[in-house]
């Protein structure tokens, strides 16, 4: 072999050492990135701008139900999901669960999230024919279900709900649901 050759194979390899050397140090060890921040910023810090992270296997969130001709707030505790979406379905579950009459027997078929952060809720029929009452007992129902998800998730910008997979007109006949909540609900 000739001296260029040699030359050319220890530069290689002292390269790839190099290379392999600062990947360990600057990206597979995270420590090793925290270590040389200021002090003004901790590895907590960091770990606290994650947008999803999870601390326990619990978290207690707010459920607003219907209750005679008001709605009545409790906390609960819910078992931590990871992403966005199934923490909603959580949340939905537990408020379902909740209310009255055979409104508790309604399935979440679905929640579907757009680039708007607008939230579509897909029930179950059971939502619309076992609800039973007049117009009030069906905007505090609505109600309940808006303030429920938008107190627990403020990057909900709108709720639309569907049943069985298709917008429909009204949920018990008096009032129109083809709208987004928010306009309704937000004042």
């Amino acid at each position: 072999m000739t001296l260029k050759k040699k030359i050319s194979i220890v530069l290689v390899v002292l390269l790839i050492s190099a290379a392999g050397w600062f990947a360990q140090k600057y990206y597979f060890f995270q420590d090793a990135i925290v270590d040389r921040l200021p002090p003004s910023i901790t590895k907590e810090t960091i770990e606290e701008t994650l947008p999803i992270k999870v601390i326990e296997d619990e978290v207690t969130v707010k459920i607003f139900r219907p209750f005679e001709d008001k709605i009545v707030a409790t906390e609960v505790k819910v078992g931590h999901r990871p992403l966005h979406v199934e923490m909603v379905e959580a949340v939905l579950a537990e408020y379902l669960k909740g209310l009255g009459g055979g409104l508790a027997e309604t399935k979440i078929l679905g929640v579907y999230r757009d680039r708007q952060n607008f939230l579509y809720i897909d029930l179950s029929d059971e939502f619309r024919r076992n609800f039973s009452g007049d117009a009030k007992k069906e905007i505090l129902l609505l109600q309940s279900l808006y303030n429920t998800i938008v107190s627990n998730f403020q990057w909900v910008e709108d709720i639309r709900i569907l049943i069985e997979g298709r917008e429909i007109e009204s949920i018990g006949g008096h009032f129109i649901s083809l709208y987004g909540l928010k306009e309704i609900f937000a004042d």
